[in-house]
């Protein structure tokens, strides 16, 4: 958090010393559209069990693989010089949790803290699995807010507020949360028609303290692409 006041600081006092960006050679274009690829991570490590406790390893994931390619389309408006609004979607990389193969000796041993000679039994999680693929998608709404960096070379730094809509999906069924987001980045546009786009995105995610939290939980997302906007209209 510190170093997220730090940048903004930092960008401020930079919009402060800098001139207004002198568009008058670039076309007035209300809107537009592109793609971007990038690092996008899924904060499942919240859930995982560290400690290998077994009665926690019922309902607790032990192992989460998380981070790797995401991708994102969206579409803007130029509202005025410095805002625009922006949909946008982003897939987010699979993540694969991992659950403990646990036994009756262990449980009964961590209840009554009793090393009693009882054989290996296997018991289930509460899931009935010890492998889950989860996959995260984010339907995005928002406002970017620019701030002139350096017009000589037609640059903007930018703060976006908005929410996403996101959507988990695994073997454990279809789970949604509508979440705030907000992220920060320069926008360059390097010709009359394209600028490109360097871009840091947070996600809040949404879970209950359950029995079983792994069901309903929706995880934080984090995502830092590059993009490129073609400009019409």
């Amino acid at each position: 958090m510190k170093k997220i006041v730090h940048f903004v600081f930092i960008l401020s006092l930079i919009s402060v010393t800098s001139v207004w960006a002198d568009d008058s050679d670039y076309p007035d274009y209300k809107f537009y559209v592109g793609g971007g690829l990038g690092y996008g991570n899924t904060g499942w490590t919240e859930l995982v069990d560290y400690n290998n406790d077994p009665l926690t390893d019922l309902s607790a994931p032990t192992s989460a693989q998380t981070g790797g390619l995401s991708y994102e389309g969206f579409i803007g408006y130029n509202v005025a010089e410095n805002f625009a609004i922006e949909a946008r979607y982003t897939q987010y990389p699979q993540a694969t949790l991992g659950f403990a193969h646990l036994n009756l000796g262990e449980l009964i041993d961590e209840l009554i803290h009793e090393n009693l000679p009882i054989p290996y039994i296997p018991v289930p999680n509460f899931y009935g699995v010890y492998r889950l693929p989860t996959n995260l998608g984010a339907y995005g709404l928002v406002g970017k807010f620019f701030i002139p960096a350096f017009p000589k070379y037609h640059i903007k730094a930018f703060m976006t507020l908005g929410a996403d809509y996101t959507v988990r999906q695994d073997q454990l069924g279809t789970v949604t949360s509508l979440s705030p987001t907000f992220g920060m980045g320069m926008d360059w546009r390097f010709s009359r028609r394209f600028k490109a786009t360097a871009e840091f995105e947070y996600v809040t995610g949404n879970g209950a303290s359950t029995a079983n939290p792994v069901v309903q939980y929706v995880p934080f997302l984090y995502n830092f692409d590059i993009r490129l906007s073609y400009l019409f209209g």
